[in-house]
């Protein structure tokens, strides 16, 4: 006689087959074994068509172990209408994301289109991303530790309403400088040069690309009404052995004129530091011409001992009515055009040694400051300040 014939596996009611989850190191003579139920090797391939299976197996796919379609194991989309959202992990790649869930690399791509750093198959992605393995609105990308720019700045979140293409928008850098990829602010090609690959938030092999504010070409505004001449006068320049010169050999050319600097002490009482910068600002005053400006600061007073700490007190709230009061005194008692302050700078880090990093709180004390000022000096009296050219 001959042997039975072991029963043909049968498939779900539902017309699908039944599966097995392909795990790392299987192989299609694995799979048959894992299957079970006599199953052959013939009836394997037979009810899996695929012409390079065997070849192409990926952990986490599935394969049928009976007769039937496999069934539909793609994600669903959110109710919200959000896709379904699945954090890269490491040693993920596109060939096993997706047959781990049923679609195809084709099916992969299509579906993160608009997905926020998505670089796509060919030219890699990152751990900790965020996917699509649905259809639906993209997810939020995930925070980058040290950003400081985009949406993956930490602590951001999903405007109302937004879509992945309006997060370029989100944390502009300061000055309108470029933002890249990584969420880092600067105005060289390393930050501007937008290299996407077509999604929000990628940039091609070997580039950091740019999210806002790219390009790097010198933008001119249109000229101002009037154009003004400015120069800082050295008023302690008496107190060297050369290069001297006195307020009254000024270019009358010049339409304002800067006299630097004038003192603050401990007290936010105003001075001259000695007797040649009293006497040139004496011989300043006597300037036609030119608006004659006050000002206080500089790199010394700013940022080295024993001044540095002057400015940081005065625009705390307890003092900052003091300091304003007696500045604006001595604009209007000198009979001088404005007020100007150089202010190296608030809240700035690396002062030198011994000096220590400015306080955070100390660039909104100073706007505080300047406000004030702006609101206690005569309106025909000027007010300007020393900013610095980075970002």
């Amino acid at each position: 006689g001959t042997l039975p014939q072991p029963p043909t596996p049968q498939p779900n009611p539902d017309g699908s087959c039944r599966t097995r989850k392909v795990d790392d190191g299987d192989d299609c003579g694995k799979l048959v074994t894992k299957c079970g139920g006599g199953l052959t090797a013939a009836q394997f391939h037979q009810y899996n068509t695929k012409s390079n299976l065997c070849a192409t197996l990926q952990p986490g796919q599935h394969v049928c172990c009976t007769p039937g379609k496999l069934p539909d194991l793609r994600p669903k989309k959110n109710a919200d209408g959000s896709c379904f959202a699945y954090k890269i992990q490491d040693g993920d790649f596109c060939a096993k994301m997706a047959a781990a869930n049923g679609l195809t690399v084709q099916e992969l791509e299509k579906l993160n289109k608009e997905t926020w750093g998505w670089n796509g198959c060919e030219n890699g992605f990152w751990p900790d991303n965020w996917i699509c393995l649905s259809e639906g609105t993209p997810p939020f990308p995930a925070p980058i530790a040290n950003a400081v720019c985009g949406p993956q700045k930490p602590g951001s979140t999903r405007p109302s309403g937004s879509t992945s293409r309006d997060w370029v928008n989100m944390n502009q850098c300061p000055l309108n400088s470029c933002c890249n990829i990584w969420g880092q602010c600067g105005t060289t090609e390393d930050f501007c040069i937008d290299t996407n690959t077509g999604p929000p938030g990628t940039a091609k092999k070997n580039t950091y690309g740019c999210i806002s504010n790219c390009g790097m070409t010198i933008v001119q505004s249109s000229p101002p009404a009037q154009f003004i001449k400015l120069g800082y006068f050295e008023g302690f320049n008496l107190g060297r052995s050369c290069l001297n010169m006195d307020a009254t050999q000024i270019d009358p050319s010049f339409t304002h004129i800067h006299f630097a600097f004038g003192m603050i002490d401990e007290n936010f009482e105003v001075y001259q530091e000695d007797v040649f910068a009293e006497f040139q600002f004496q011989q300043f005053k006597k300037l036609r011409g030119p608006k004659r400006i006050i000002s206080f600061g500089g790199r010394v007073f700013s940022a080295e001992k024993p001044f540095y700490h002057i400015f940081r007190n005065g625009v705390k709230a307890g003092n900052r009515d003091k300091l304003a009061n007696n500045l604006v005194k001595y604009v209007v008692d000198n009979n001088l055009d404005g007020l100007d302050i150089d202010w190296e700078y608030p809240s700035a880090p690396n002062l030198g040694e011994g000096v220590p990093e400015g306080d955070p709180s100390e660039a909104l004390d100073y706007l505080r400051l300047l406000s004030l000022l702006r609101s206690k000096l005569p309106k025909d009296k000027s007010l300007s300040i020393a900013a610095p050219a980075s970002h």
